[in-house]
């Protein structure tokens, strides 16, 4: 919005009320804006590499050794990956979640599912992209709904701008009984029991269960920690062939506090 403003392709005020609403109709509504002011604009630039040091965040990730979905565009995973010469896994950019995808679905791997900044025209960004990816057909597409079929999975840096999406996969389906496959790490207040109570119940409807971490220290940044934490419980078993102890140790990591 910035880089629009110092253009003066917009106003101020024009900055202000764009910047206040969800990043896919900020991201549609500068389509329109650089359009009709007939500005070129690199996204590139838009995106900067992490230093060294910050991407240790990505590479606790990576220790993992999960299959990585990502609607992140910046080549900051690619650059963790940089710094771990035995992985076995790889990186894949998808021009759309076809069916053929499924074969990618192996450990350690990362999917960029709404393209990358190396191909910039194909990055899904706008609210027609995300009709078109999503719900042109009205059915889930085969990659995601094995995904959520066939994992457990944690979103991480999800919010509520994205759960639309989250209810057209999940609602699709009956909520299956047993122990929860799906979670979401959240970050909740010291003084936030209720709205704790009233999260879990909404993305509880959806088939997502809420993980909290403690906002009032260090902020969102304690996500790092509660992620190295679990790299650390995670890493020595990554590898097992013995899935449902891998599994099993998954779980426990990622026990919700009460």
């Amino acid at each position: 919005m910035n880089f629009l403003f110092d253009k003066k392709a917009i106003t101020y005020e024009e900055r202000e009320y764009i910047t206040s609403l969800a990043p896919k109709e900020i991201l549609s509504i500068c389509e329109v804006v650089l359009k009709q002011a007939n500005v070129c604009c690199e996204v590139d630039h838009l995106f900067p590499e992490l230093p060294g040091p910050a991407l240790e965040f990505y590479c606790d990730i990576l220790d993992f050794e999960a299959i990585y979905l990502t609607t992140n565009y910046d080549h900051n995973i690619e650059e963790a990956f940089k710094l771990r010469p035995n992985s076995t896994g790889q990186i894949v950019v998808l021009h759309s979640i076809t069916d053929d995808a499924i074969a990618y679905l192996k450990s350690g791997t990362v999917l960029h599912l709404h393209g990358s900044l190396q191909e910039s025209t194909q990055m899904v960004e706008t609210t027609e992209d995300y009709l078109s990816t999503y719900f042109q057909e009205r059915k889930v597409p085969a990659l995601l709904d094995k995904v959520f079929r066939d994992y457990t999975t944690l979103f991480l840096g999800y919010g509520l701008e994205e759960m639309e999406i989250l209810q057209f996969l999940f609602g699709k389906k009956p909520k299956a009984p047993g122990e929860p496959k799906h979670f979401m790490l959240w970050g909740r207040h010291l003084r936030s029991d209720r709205l704790l109570k009233i999260m879990k119940e909404y993305y509880g409807n959806i088939g997502v269960q809420v993980v909290p971490y403690p906002l009032w220290k260090h902020g969102h940044e304690h996500l790092k920690t509660v992620v190295k934490y679990w790299s650390a419980m995670i890493r020595p078993v990554a590898r097992s062939t013995d899935f449902m102890t891998q599994r099993r140790i998954v779980l426990d990591a990622i026990e919700p506090e009460e």
